[in-house]
């Protein structure tokens, strides 16, 4: 499906579809985000989208609708406060992740709108996109933007430029935890808390031996040296020893200041990432 976000220039959405179709996508659904028709020009703009869906032949086939950006008090008609650029970020978010919950490859089109509705457009994209999904920004010849036209002519310059998407992770962010977040807020939070849990592991399993992985799992219980040697039934020195060695590799790995207790550190950071761990299996 395609996503796209309006302003004036209802052709960037026409035309967005139209190079898709000829670049080989199969796109059976288009969805258009924009702000309020507080305007003439957006709401012209909106009409004229409307109409040309709704008539002609090579653009009725495909399932055509709006979103309207809302904030708190109702439709936004325009972005120019702090608060109205975050509810901007939660309308394309919220419209992404319905369709990305629902199994559609999406392509999202950021050339349209106001300029957060674009960098919003990309974040969104960061987030939730895996390998299945484009981002795209329309770049057309000068004469064609200013005829307006939403349908192309021949000798008509215009093209999609791929925006890259720099992903995070192998799997599919939906197959995270981030299914869960409804708002971009909650998802940046668990994002960071995944990206935590990532370096955890590469200490875990890069840094460790078997043993100690064992050991700093139990530390990260707050067993004491005592409990953990009687737990894993081996001499105290050795436990002291693979301590010594945790807290080495953790300093190391992780850049901790000298002076810093280290235990501390691995029972706080490591406890959570355990039960994280665990609540995922």
């Amino acid at each position: 499906m395609l996503i796209a976000t309006l302003g004036t220039e209802s052709q960037v959405v026409t035309l967005s579809l139209l190079e898709l179709e000829r670049l080989g996508f199969d796109v059976g659904e288009v969805v258009v985000v924009h702000t309020a028709a507080k305007t003439e020009k957006i709401r012209e703009s909106i009409d004229r989208l409307d109409e040309v869906f709704a008539t002609d032949p090579r653009l009725r086939r495909y399932r055509y609708q709006r979103d309207l950006l809302q904030g708190e008090r109702g439709p936004i008609a325009d972005i120019t406060t702090a608060a109205e650029a975050e509810q901007v970020f939660e309308t394309l978010y919220r419209v992404v992740r319905r369709y990305k919950l629902n199994g559609y490859r999406v392509h999202l089109n950021v050339a349209g709108g106001r300029k957060p509705m674009s960098i919003y457009g990309m974040v969104t994209a960061q987030i939730l996109f895996d390998e299945g999904d484009r981002l795209w920004h329309l770049v057309s010849d000068e004469g064609l933007v200013t005829s307006r036209r939403l349908l192309p002519e021949p000798g008509d310059q215009y093209s999609l430029v791929p925006v890259p998407v720099i992903r995070w992770t192998d799997r599919s962010p939906l197959e995270t935890d981030l299914a869960r977040a409804e708002t971009p807020q909650e998802a940046l939070r668990e994002q960071e808390t995944l990206r935590r849990d990532m370096r955890y592991e590469l200490f875990l399993k890069g840094e460790l031996t078997g043993a100690e992985h064992e050991v700093a799992r139990l530390l990260a219980q707050g067993l004491s040296n005592e409990a953990i040697a009687a737990q894993r039934g081996v001499a105290m020195n050795t436990v002291t020893k693979q301590v010594s060695d945790i807290y080495g590799k953790w300093r190391a790995f992780f850049g901790l200041e000298e002076g810093v207790p280290v235990r501390d550190a691995v029972v706080a950071e490591l406890a959570g990432h355990f039960v994280r761990k665990g609540g995922r299996r």
